[in-house]
């Protein structure tokens, strides 16, 4: 084990009262091992209640990022630069382990939806206020809920024919 890189999760059952004082720190063999409240893994973060809160901020301020850096040098590239690097670099974030975000709420959901909105915009370069389904129409691009299933259900169909994901 990795010193410097092995982390612990700590969780409770809901009946444990949080305020008794757990390890910060295990000595396992000669290896020191510390809890966290969150810890990641292929690049899917995962925190000690099962809401996903800390995946889904992490998706949400990525995707904000990439987005704010395309739009920064998008009036120097061409649409087709724009769309590929808005798919590469945003939308593969979105879609990446989205099958974990299915049963989030709306008003989780509601920030990704934004963040998909936005892309189009900076594709076709269309104003803030502009109506976001046809130009999400115009990319063939399905709504969130709709990719999240689109993705489950291409799991689950590769799963059983025994072959791999396309």
């Amino acid at each position: 084990m990795n010193d410097n890189k092995t982390e612990v999760l700590h969780d409770t059952p809901k009946k444990v009262d949080k305020s008794e004082s757990f390890p910060k720190i295990m000595n396992i063999i000669d290896t020191t091992v510390k809890f966290c409240p969150s810890l990641r893994n292929l690049g899917v973060t995962i925190d000690n209640t099962p809401s996903l809160h800390q995946q889904f901020l992490n998706v949400c301020r990525n995707t904000f990022l990439e987005l704010r850096r395309i739009n920064s040098i998008c009036n120097f590239l061409t649409t087709d630069a724009v769309k590929t690097l808005v798919c590469s670099l945003v939308l593969s974030r979105i879609d990446y382990c989205n099958s974990l975000l299915t049963k989030l709420p709306q008003c989780f959901l509601k920030n990704i939806r934004y963040r998909q909105n936005a892309t189009a915009k900076i594709i076709f370069q269309a104003p803030k206020y502009d109506h976001d389904p046809p130009l999400l129409q115009n990319l063939h691009c399905l709504p969130l809920s709709c990719r999240i299933e689109h993705n489950i259900s291409l799991l689950c169909y590769s799963s059983l024919s025994g072959t791999g994901p396309q």
